[in-house]
């Protein structure tokens, strides 16, 4: 690693975003910590990028042991520029049919992790110099409302929260916390699901976005170009929230009529 090489540790690296945004963060010439409880994805990660500045790490971020060994790897490295918090998971239902264990899977996947990572990974941050971020998958699902998706909903609503909070806390550090909340996304294994055309009509641009769309926000937004970037969510969903009204309660209505 050279003096001026940034490190960046990215969790949920081997699913569609977080493999997209792991190669784009390698083409911005980041040394990259791809973490993911999938060591095939893993591998498929390393295939592509095919770089040793690249290194996989299997773990479950939602496990404060796991989250600690994990940090040890930058540690190791030289510090900690960039940590990119992509683990998340989509939940159907609503509150008549969502069972309590559901609820709290989701909870660590989309809140714990993010908290567990961002307070292990401070003092690295805190003793690396220059430009630092700490970048957040969140969702348009934040603040479009749909009855059928309560727990990941809410759940992301809290993420952007935590976002704002931790961006005014980590300023006097001079560590910035972004958020990027994409709308449908093809190809993630998450609300790819809710790909028809029944919902591509609901979106303004009549399209879901590709992966890589999402990670090239992240990476403008991990470059020092963003060094100004606090506390801001950035939604790249096509449009989803300017519509205004949630997918579930739009075909609930048409349901009714």
């Amino acid at each position: 690693m050279t003096q001026n090489q940034r490190i960046a540790l990215v969790t949920a690296a081997g699913g569609g975003i977080g493999q997209a945004t792991t190669l784009a963060l390698l083409r911005q010439e980041c040394t990259v910590i791809a973490v993911d409880r999938d060591q095939a994805a893993l591998d498929e990660l390393q295939r592509r990028a095919n770089t040793p500045r690249l290194f996989a790490v299997v773990a479950d971020v939602t496990q404060p042991v796991a989250v600690e060994r994990v940090m040890q790897l930058p540690a190791r490295l030289g510090g900690l520029h960039i940590l990119v918090n992509g683990v998340g998971s989509t939940c159907s239902g609503g509150l008549r049919d969502l069972r309590l264990e559901d609820w709290w899977q989701k909870f660590e996947l989309n809140l714990t992790s993010v908290f567990l990572c961002t307070k292990a990974a401070l003092p690295l941050l805190q003793a690396t110099p220059g430009d630092r971020v700490v970048i957040n998958l969140s969702s348009s699902l934040a603040v479009v409302a749909d009855p059928e998706t309560l727990a990941y909903s809410t759940f992301k609503a809290g993420l952007e929260q935590m976002t704002r909070c931790l961006a005014l806390d980590l300023a006097r550090d001079g560590i910035r916390v972004v958020a990027v909340a994409p709308g449908p996304v093809g190809s993630t294994g998450g609300e790819a699901g809710f790909e028809t055309e029944t919902y591509l009509r609901l979106t303004p641009l009549r399209r879901f976005a590709e992966p890589e769309e999402i990670a090239s926000m992240i990476a403008f937004l991990a470059a020092p170009a963003a060094s100004y970037v606090t506390g801001a969510i950035l939604r790249v969903d096509g449009g989803d929230t300017a519509f205004g009204a949630g997918w579930g309660a739009i075909l609930q209505s048409l349901s009714r009529d």
